[in-house]
């Protein structure tokens, strides 16, 4: 069961002066949305894994209280500045000065799946729009624009590419020394 509210409002003027005519329309819409039953026979099954990359890791979760298909994942606490803190901080495998201190939500010593928590849903807070027209006598243009924010985005390149800036610029570095046989 799913719980989707919002509100909607459209405002729009028309007119008309001789041959000449106009007219504006705009547009918002609200979103909230929630999950309040998943219908859950067991305590496994009160979690909806979805959303998977190239590399099999998964990035979406669905459970009740949330928005249908939150991002999943560790939370940011810093970024390690030196030795001490890679020493201090529970880390991933591999990560090194300058990476990203996740958080240790599970509060084990460990960065791992149990760490990971809703970090953004992709549902809008807010759909909006504008159309406008202007005209004389048979002939008219039209133009319209729509957009919405509030939702957040999941980089899942950063995620499967084995270097996480400028990889593009990389591969064509690499490439173009390469001889062809």
């Amino acid at each position: 069961n799913v719980l989707n509210k919002g509100m909607e409002l459209n405002l729009g003027w028309r007119e008309k002066r001789g041959d000449f005519f106009y007219s504006f329309n705009v547009l918002g819409t609200t979103v909230h949305n929630e999950v309040l039953e998943l219908g859950a026979t067991s305590p496994s099954d009160s979690i909806i894994y979805a959303g998977a990359l190239s590399n099999g890791q998964r990035v979406t979760a669905t459970t009740v209280g949330s928005s249908i298909g939150y991002f999943l994942g560790y939370r940011v606490q810093g970024v390690f500045q030196n030795q001490d803190d890679l020493d201090e901080y529970p880390s991933l495998y591999g990560q090194k000065i300058g990476d990203l201190i996740y958080e240790d939500v599970v509060d084990d010593g460990v960065i791992n799946e149990k760490d990971k928590v809703n970090i953004g849903s992709p549902i809008p807070d807010l759909i909006y729009g504008f159309s406008a027209t202007l005209g004389y006598k048979m002939f008219s243009v039209s133009m319209d624009f729509q957009g919405q924010f509030g939702s957040e985005i999941y980089n899942g390149k950063n995620q499967t590419r084995f270097s996480l800036y400028n990889f593009e610029g990389r591969v064509s570095l690499v490439n173009s020394s390469q001889k062809i046989k």
